[in-house]
């Protein structure tokens, strides 16, 4: 049997409310070829000034197989399995499709990952290779582009966004963010029905400073019985972080533009953004694996007194 380790809750928990008398620790107690089924659906909605501007679905079944497991930690496959039938249609909805040949290329797709003895997420194995197939289908892309009007735009930006692929880590917080969100609490002790307010720092996609966020969060509902409990996780973004990003963002797809600094800044000024996230678990705590997760990101953007809304919502279950 593994032993258990109990590290630290957070570098910059700021506060605990409502003193809790029990803890539960969320470690993995997983075996050698053990293998698991998650369903995994995305919806993305956005509307512009009241007016629906998307609003399709996606969905994967991931086999997540352990495929080693040393005193050290364990290593895990995690394959990627698309559907597109008219039964899934009929459970997503119909805007549901393998849209584009990225999604093709990923259906079938393994990441070999590396956790620790507890089973939080350490490392991306055979990132390079994802890494790679991404720069193809992106040469892909702009050499079907040709240069004609309203094209030229789009192969600047491709070109201009190839960099933020280009590290491990980079890659890691766009590509793995279902893998991080699933084995991102493994290895500690946490009390129950407790809230811990916790500055958070984001991945800057851009490569600059992390992006600040506030946080709060509570472990609470423990089933002894079935040894499983629940968790409810809340980040604000704070407002002038997006800001910075956003504006960074569009200098750095406009390098080859002539637009004015001085007129970049001003409509980050007037700008306004609001994002929160909101992360619902529940977790087998006697095998240590998440078995249902939910996600909801809102972003709402008003400018020049027009107002866009975004929402991004992720559904992961354990079904086998």
């Amino acid at each position: 049997m593994k032993k258990i380790l109990f590290f630290p809750l957070f570098a910059l928990i700021l506060s605990t409310f409502s003193q809790a008398q029990d803890a539960v620790p969320l470690i993995a107690y997983w075996q050698k070829n053990e293998v698991k089924k998650f369903e995994i659906l995305k919806v993305r909605y956005e509307e512009r000034e009241g007016v629906v501007s998307r609003n399709d679905s996606s969905w994967q079944m991931v086999t997540l197989t352990v495929t080693d497991s040393t005193e050290d930690g364990y290593v895990l496959s995690w394959k990627v399995e698309l559907e597109n039938s008219e039964e899934l249609k009929a459970k997503v909805g119909q805007s549901f499709s393998m849209d584009g040949s990225w999604t093709s290329l990923l259906n079938g797709y393994t990441l070999e990952l590396a956790t620790s003895e507890t089973g939080e997420f350490l490392d991306w194995i055979n990132w390079e290779s994802y890494r790679d197939m991404m720069y193809s289908f992106m040469d892909e892309m702009t050499a079907q582009m040709g240069t004609g009007n309203g094209k030229v735009d789009t192969k600047a930006l491709i070109t201009q966004l190839k960099p933020m692929f280009a590290t491990k880590e980079q890659l890691t917080s766009i590509a793995l963010q279902e893998v991080q969100l699933l084995f991102g609490y493994h290895g500690y002790e946490w009390e129950l029905e407790s809230v811990f307010e916790y500055d958070e720092k984001l991945p800057n996609l851009m490569g600059g400073e992390p992006i600040d966020a506030k946080g709060k969060m509570k472990f609470y509902d423990l089933d002894e019985d079935n040894a499983t409990c629940k968790m409810h996780n809340e980040v604000q973004v704070k407002e002038d972080a997006v800001k910075l990003f956003v504006k960074t963002f569009v200098q750095k797809i406009t390098a080859d533009q002539d637009l004015d600094e001085a007129e970049i800044q001003k409509m980050m000024d007037e700008m306004d953004m609001d994002i929160q996230q909101k992360f619902d678990y529940a977790f087998d705590l006697e095998w240590g694996w998440v078995t249902d997760f939910s996600f909801e990101k809102i972003v709402e953007m008003k400018l020049d007194g027009e107002t866009a809304t975004r929402l991004d919502h992720t559904v992961i279950r354990m079904v086998e």
